[in-house]
């Protein structure tokens, strides 16, 4: 099996795709260049059209890093994820513009981070900033590192150029262009991405024989469509796990992630908001489900020689790209088409990230750096700062070769990480009892749950067992399968279980689906009962448009102390002695 690389043309089309975005970058750059306004830098004066606004939402919802993970996670583990993104996707789709799409619009936010300043303390929201800050740099760190995988097997580019040249690209036209700039991007970069996935579905199912095929070998190879009814924590996709992990993990993103929720604060009507968000998960659901059936192509192109086994290739994530390659050999453009689609969705994403961490930088570290700036160098430092961010991510993106399994590992760190400052948001807009104290130590403890978990999980690993088995029977190589394999039958291989008698305990079997599930009910509670312990917030200083119910729901602070009911007594009765001695 042999990798055909690109040839002239397929350069050409994906350097195009470059050039194009670094142009709307350098027009928008020109054409603001007058501008002083942090609300038209990071929020382009929020009067961006519904249209742009959710191809933006939806380019910023659907990274590189699930146009290769997802894919590869269906060959490998089987199709299980499709149904979780249908689920999790139509329930973002009705949370989002029900409940945290009108309190954003309404409190006028940009950053939503703000939100918890303005219903807690500058405490809670500095320690969120500050983790969500870090996380998301990870993310679009890992965000740049993926496509350059691809980039690396098709083209024979290595990982380290291709980090430099479309990392540096992406990097430049966010910080020269600004909101806009990103935002038209990412509607250029959304109909590459259509044109490449339309592209590769027309050309793929006839090659794997037709979509009939595909399912029958799958399903013969223990790769089937059908729904998990198995109650098992253990299990990653299930009906349960979807309809509890897979959805508030995907909230981690969509409603407190800044990258993406920024994307329904840049219009001007709440009712544009709604239909941006749920268009933007909506579309992004149909995308994912169609790249998971890629994942059932690709197993039925080598469902008899899997080529991580004999070494074709060295990583799980360069399976999809040397796929690609295969199936592109005869369509000249068509690979650098590809390539164009996985940076394209790699782009879009980065730079949404890169402009909502300079956002929420600015916000926290701004006016300390800067003493009674004019409007002028306040912009000229945004720019120098988002550019800043940008390098930095692409110097944590060299680091990618020591990520493991891209999936689990943004599932379970968005989970440790994000999930205790979801329930934060959450609790704060549900409750008008829930106090400061109560949410800092529920975050905490609620990270330092995760933390362990993933800790025991490392010294006690998920046995891979229940991954289905993948075949080398048809090989055509000259390694000898039998002698390397540790398997009673050669033409087959099966992740080996944990060796010695050892049995790990069964708290760290718990998926990494199930971890943003377990820090946001572990915060409920511990936020809850810290806020009952101490003294709750008052309503009256609270506003109304903080929460999404206007009357109290969870009455944490209904209660009162004999104190404070002698003091109304007392004032009650001051008020009717008054009365009757200006009557007298």
């Amino acid at each position: 099996m042999s990798i055909t690389y690109a040839r002239d043309v397929d350069y050409v089309i994906f350097g195009l795709t470059l050039v194009i975005s670094f142009v709307i970058g350098l027009f928008y750059a020109y054409r603001g260049r007058r501008s002083t306004s942090k609300d038209e830098y990071f929020a382009a004066n929020r009067n961006v059209n519904v249209f742009a606004a959710a191809c933006s939402a939806l380019a910023s919802a659907f990274p590189g890093t699930v146009l290769i993970a997802f894919p590869n996670d269906a060959y490998f583990r089987g199709p299980g994820l499709w149904y979780g993104v249908i689920i999790a996707n139509i329930l973002e789709s009705i949370t989002l513009p029900i409940v945290f799409v009108p309190i954003y619009h309404r409190l006028k936010l940009i950053n939503v981070y703000d939100y918890l300043e303005l219903r807690f303390d500058k405490r809670v929201k500095y320690y969120a900033t500050f983790v969500q800050v870090m996380y998301t740099m990870f993310l679009m760190a890992v965000n740049v590192y993926v496509p350059s995988l691809a980039m690396a097997v098709i083209t024979g580019i290595s990982i380290n150029w291709s980090i430099v040249i479309v990392g540096g690209t992406c990097v430049v036209y966010t910080a020269i262009g600004g909101m806009r700039a990103v935002v038209w991007n990412d509607v250029f970069q959304t109909l590459v991405i259509l044109l490449g996935t339309v592209a590769f579905f027309i050309i793929g199912i006839p090659v794997v024989g037709g979509v009939r095929n595909v399912i029958d070998v799958t399903n013969a190879a223990e790769r089937t469509i059908a729904i998990d009814l198995t109650f098992d924590l253990k299990i990653p996709y299930t009906l349960w796990s979807t309809l509890i992990g897979v959805y508030l993990n995907a909230l981690t993103r969509s409603a407190v992630g800044q990258y993406n929720a920024q994307r329904y604060l840049i219009v001007e009507r709440v009712g544009e908001a709604r239909i941006t968000a749920a268009v933007g998960q909506l579309c992004s659901a149909s995308l994912l489900v169609l790249y998971i059936f890629g994942g059932l192509m690709m197993y039925t192109f080598y469902a008899g020689c899997d080529p991580l086994t004999i070494g074709v290739v060295e990583r799980e994530d360069q399976m999809f790209p040397l796929f690609l390659a295969e199936i592109f050999q005869d369509y000249p453009g068509f690979i650098g088409l590809m390539v164009a689609t996985v940076f394209s969705s790699s782009l879009s994403t980065a730079s949404s990230g890169i402009n909502s961490q300079a956002l929420m930088t600015h916000s926290e570290l701004g006016k300390w750096l800067l003493k009674d700036p004019s409007p002028r160098q306040t912009i000229v430092f945004i720019k120098l700062l988002t550019a800043l961010i940008g390098f930095i991510i692409l110097g944590i993106a060299f680091l990618g070769t020591y990520i493991g399994g891209i999936i689990d590992a943004v599932i379970t760190w968005s989970g440790i990480l994000i999930g205790p400052i979801l329930a934060v948001f959450i609790l704060g807009m549900f409750s008008k009892g829930a106090n400061s104290t109560g949410a800092l130590v529920g975050m905490t403890v609620s990270t330092l749950v995760g933390i362990w978990m993933k800790i025991g999980n490392t010294f006690y690993p998920r046995s891979p067992s229940t991954r289905p088995p993948l075949y080398v029977n048809e090989c055509n190589t000259t390694i000898w399968v039998d002698e390397i394999l540790s398997t009673n039958d050669p033409s087959m291989i099966s992740p080996l279980a944990v060796e010695g008698d050892v049995i790990p305990p069964s708290v760290y079997q718990l998926s990494s689906v199930y971890y943003t599930t377990l820090t946001c009910c572990v915060t409920w509670l511990v936020a809850v009962f810290v806020s009952f312990c101490t003294m709750p917030q008052t309503e009256s200083k609270m506003n109304d448009d903080l929460f999404f119910f206007r009357k109290q729901i969870f009455p944490i602070n209904n209660r009162k102390t004999n104190v404070e009911k002698s003091i109304e007594n007392l004032t009650e009765m001051t008020d009717v002695a008054k009365e009757m001695k200006t009557t007298d």
